[in-house]
């Protein structure tokens, strides 16, 4: 085995080793925040049980009070036992108040947090957007371009083919985050709110997103296999996985889903004929049998 194949074969376990080791860090860390919510729930009931227990006792002690004071009645009892209600009616008032104050305050501060969080996040995602789709772009020029440099200059090389694979979608990819990011900056928060929504139901985009990924994993192993020598294994796998293969897949499924169109229309316009052929028949066999109960 040659020291490239060796150093392939190192990379593409190590990555699978981190995705796998990312996943499940992931994961854990998702659980350990569930958990926390859990805990702050059993501590939040526990503290009104306990509430409730004071309040239960302070009622029975005040019971046990009154029935001693039927059985031998003491001096100003009447007027410290009012003090005492009317001391605790008023620190009931307060907790109260002070209760609902500070759930104004969170709501109000988790709404602001809440609002501007959604907002940066449909800004960051149109940035994305607008990111992807430039990579796309590249993907699909990338070669067109080097051909006609190249053939302009007479200086074709495979190595040179695959690096501007890689080379040219990075820079498209680029151009089109600081386009997205100016786009979504003059935005106001409804209209980013919108364009993000739209952008997340577009299933036309979605679908190239997902053929571009499965070409490009698929190019990121061909091509280092196939052009292991003149292209080299970072530049074969680079533009293999960025350039070729997700341009590859992008074209094949547009090229699909042409055929698609052409033979759906032709087979709806088979279907039309055949209904109005069908439709032509059941008039004319309601206009003789018409006909017929007319003459008996």
């Amino acid at each position: 085995m040659s020291r490239n194949a060796k150093a392939f074969l190192v990379g593409s376990t190590l990555v699978s080793g981190l995705t796998v080791w990312g996943v499940h860090f992931m994961q854990i860390k998702e659980r350990e925040t569930m958990y926390k919510g859990v805990e702050r729930d059993e501590a939040r009931q526990a503290a009104k049980k306990a509430q409730r227990q004071r309040e239960a006792d302070l009622l029975a002690n005040q019971e046990r009070e009154a029935q001693f004071q039927q059985m031998q009645p003491t001096r100003n009892y009447s007027q410290a036992s009012s003090t005492i209600a009317a001391h605790s009616v008023i620190e009931e008032g307060k907790g109260f108040v002070d209760n609902l104050v500070h759930k104004a305050q969170s709501g109000v501060g988790a709404a602001g947090g809440a609002v501007g969080g959604r907002e940066a996040e449909d800004r960051a995602y149109i940035t994305g957007r607008w990111a992807m789709n430039g990579l796309q772009v590249g993907a699909v020029a990338a070669t067109p371009l080097y051909l006609i440099n190249s053939l302009r200059k007479g200086t074709f090389t495979f190595k040179r083919l695959v690096r501007a694979n890689w080379t040219t979608p990075l820079l498209s990819s680029v151009g089109g985050a600081v386009a997205g990011a100016g786009y979504s900056a003059t935005l106001p928060a409804a209209r980013s709110s919108s364009t993000s929504a739209q952008y997340r139901q577009d299933a036309a985009a979605v679908r190239r997103d997902d053929v571009y990924l499965i070409g490009g994993v698929l190019g990121a192993l061909l091509t280092p296999a196939i052009l292991l020598r003149p292209a080299g294994l970072i530049n074969g796998v680079l533009g293999g996985g960025l350039g070729l293969g997700g341009a590859g897949g992008m074209i094949w499924d547009a090229a699909r889903g042409g055929v698609k169109d052409v033979v759906g229309k032709d087979a709806e316009k088979e279907v039309e004929q055949a209904a109005g052929s069908v439709l032509g028949k059941v008039k004319a066999l309601g206009k003789e049998a018409q006909g017929a109960v007319e003459g008996k």
